[in-house]
């Protein structure tokens, strides 16, 4: 995998850092704009403004990926909950089992026992700056 970011990031006229941090953050900065462009992309598509972002799972735990992708969308990120599939899976049980009456009285038992962690977009001139240099990139390696 590293050979194939080096190859990317040389294709695309970058810099190839030698340090894992710095690999890791080029990782997750990409993802958070890969994120602004869909989440852009399906606006256009449906006409409709996207209010914000809903990370769930183990990926929702990383802190530093959940404040790049609010930066880069400019949009709220709620983080959580860690475990969503394990949730998911009893939800559909206690469902099935009558605990619940039905699927919004489970997912408000959820809603106020699940605490999510909030990002709020950080505007910075290097992130902007980050934000035209991958919309460059993206757009040369479109169709």
């Amino acid at each position: 995998m590293l050979e194939a970011i080096a190859a990317q990031l040389n294709e695309s006229g970058q810099c190839v850092p030698v340090d894992p941090p710095s690999v890791a953050r080029i990782i997750l900065d990409s993802l958070a704009f890969r994120y602004a462009s869909v989440l852009s992309m399906i606006e256009s598509l449906t006409n409709q403004k996207i209010e914000g972002v809903q990370v769930i799972g183990g990926g929702s735990n990383n802190v530093y990926l959940n404040q790049a992708t609010a930066n880069a969308t400019g949009l709220p990120v709620l983080a959580g909950p860690a475990e969503a599939t394990v949730i998911g899976n009893f939800l559909v049980q206690a469902i099935s089992s009558g605990r619940f009456a039905s699927l919004a009285e489970a997912r408000q038992k959820v809603a106020d026992s699940v605490r999510l962690d909030s990002f709020i977009p950080r505007v910075s001139a290097e992130c902007e700056r980050a934000k035209r240099r991958y919309a460059d990139i993206e757009a040369q390696f479109a169709n």
